[in-house]
């Protein structure tokens, strides 16, 4: 499971990113902090610190996507076309899904497998569908 949320995950403030416990995302394999915000707000990312030594002993993939930055890219466009799948896992949350979308991929609109390849001495990342 990639996580992609904007600012900082498990910070207390939420004009500031994603106030979370790492319990409550502790199932993830990647975690990734986008570091653009609407309406001209752009926080520091953590680089992982609220959680930084539950996140190495878990295995964990952390980074940080600037999309302002040339050599960032993300998307956008293929997430938006993709079908939330959030109501059908937690119908209660219907009430979120105009910011939070769930993608379970292949899907019927995307028959792809979504691929990581990450070298974290490098520092890249290369994220990428896989079409069988």
């Amino acid at each position: 499971m990639l996580l992609i949320g904007p600012g900082r995950w498990g910070t207390t403030s939420p004009e500031l990113g994603v106030p979370v416990r790492f319990a409550e995302i502790n199932n993830v394999a990647v975690l990734c902090e986008m570091v653009t915000m609407q309406n001209g707000l752009v926080p520091d990312v953590s680089l992982g610190t609220h959680f930084f030594s539950d996140l190495v002993e878990t295995d964990i993939l952390y980074l940080a996507l600037f999309p302002q930055r040339q050599d960032n890219k993300l998307n956008t466009a293929f997430f938006d076309q993709q079908p939330n799948c959030l109501a059908e896992l937690l119908p209660n949350a219907v009430n979120w899904s105009d910011c939070v979308r769930v993608i379970d991929l292949p899907n019927a609109q995307c028959q792809a497998v979504l691929r990581l390849n990450a070298n974290t001495l490098k520092q890249n990342v290369f994220c990428y569908l896989d079409v069988p």
